[in-house]
């Protein structure tokens, strides 16, 4: 059972999202960088010839765009981890929602939604952003 427990916990730590996200933004954030600033200018997303899939541009007092790399569960308890551009290099809530952010560290934030939807935000580089978002 000990030993289970420990697998599960490697596990854990060795497949960390925040981990993949962020390895993933910075080998390729060049790419990355020219497609969002394309899709801001543009005022839409074309994902037509784009290897990762921009879920959008969600607009905001700065407009970012987002990208969704998994989730899991079902509603009402599920999770979603991706990351997003911000152009002005402003941290926002998942979605770009009207929630405010509560600094946690230099480079991390949290927001709460209504009941217990909510969320972590945290710097990966400069512009860009990983989140994880609970519903």
């Amino acid at each position: 059972m000990v030993g289970i427990i420990v697998l599960l916990s490697i596990r854990k730590h060795m497949f960390s999202p925040y981990k993949e996200i962020s390895k993933y933004v910075t080998q390729n954030e060049a790419t990355l960088r020219m497609d969002c600033e394309r899709y801001l200018e543009q005022k839409y997303v074309n994902q037509s010839d784009d290897e990762v899939k921009a879920t959008g541009i969600y607009k905001g007092d700065t407009d970012i765009v987002q990208y969704d790399f998994s989730g899991k569960g079902i509603a009402p308890a599920s999770i979603y981890y991706g990351f997003y551009y911000s152009p002005d290099d402003i941290p926002v809530p998942y979605d770009n929602a009207d929630y405010d952010l509560e600094l946690k560290s230099a480079d991390e934030w949290t927001w709460d939604g209504v009941g217990d939807n909510g969320g972590i935000i945290r710097k990966i580089c400069e512009n860009w952003y990983y989140y994880e978002a609970w519903f």
